[in-house]
C-alpha cells in the first residue's frame, strides 16, 4: 500500500507541476496564433472597407474589383469560405449595404459556381435591388442545381406572377 501511495503522490506532484507549464505553453501559442491571424485579416478588413467607401460614391465596378481581389487574398489565405463569404454578404445586405452584398455574392458564384446556394443567396440580393429578371435567373440556377429548393421555386413564382411572366 505505500508503494500506491508514493506512485500516487509522484504522479500528483508531476500533474501539478506540469498543468501550470502546459496552461502558459497554450497561452503563448493561442497569443500567437491570433496575432498570425489578424496579420492575415487585417489587408482584407481594409479592402473591404475601401470597398465599400468605393460603392458608396456608386463606384460600383471599381467597388466589385476591389472586393473580388480581397476575398480572392481571403480564399488564398484560408480565411474566406464558400460559408464565410456568404456570412459576408449577408451582413452587408441587413446593413442595406446591396451594392457590397451583390459584390460579395458575386464573388461567390465565380468562385463556386456548382454551389446552389450561392446562386440562392445572389437571387436574393438581386430580389432586393429590384433586379428581378437577374434575380429570377439566379434563383432558376439554384433550383437547377438543387431540385429540392422548394423555397427558391416558390420565389420564382411568386416574381413571374408579380412580373405578369407565368
Amino acid at each position: 500500500m505505500a508503494f500506491m501511495t508514493f506512485s500516487a503522490t509522484k504522479a500528483d506532484d508531476a500533474f501539478t507541476t506540469a498543468l501550470p507549464l502546459a496552461r502558459g505553453a497554450a497561452e503563448k501559442y493561442s497569443k500567437n496564433q491570433a496575432a498570425k491571424i489578424e496579420k492575415k485579416v487585417e489587408p482584407l478588413s481594409k479592402a473591404l472597407s475601401k470597398g465599400e467607401s468605393l460603392a458608396s460614391a456608386g463606384k460600383t465596378a471599381e467597388a466589385q474589383q476591389v472586393v473580388s481581389d480581397a476575398l480572392n487574398a481571403g480564399v488564398a489565405a484560408g480565411l474566406a469560405t464558400e460559408g464565410a463569404i456568404n456570412n459576408l454578404g449577408y451582413d452587408y445586405l441587413d446593413r442595406g449595404k446591396t451594392e457590397m452584398a451583390l459584390a460579395v455574392f458575386g464573388f461567390n458564384v465565380n468562385q463556386f459556381p456548382q454551389s446552389s446556394n450561392v446562386y440562392d443567396s445572389m437571387g436574393e440580393a438581386l430580389m432586393k435591388a429590384g433586379r428581378i429578371d437577374e434575380s429570377i435567373r439566379n434563383y432558376k440556377k439554384a433550383v437547377e442545381l438543387d431540385p429540392g429548393n422548394e423555397n427558391a421555386k416558390a420565389l420564382i413564382e411568386k416574381m413571374e406572377k408579380e412580373n405578369g411572366k407565368q
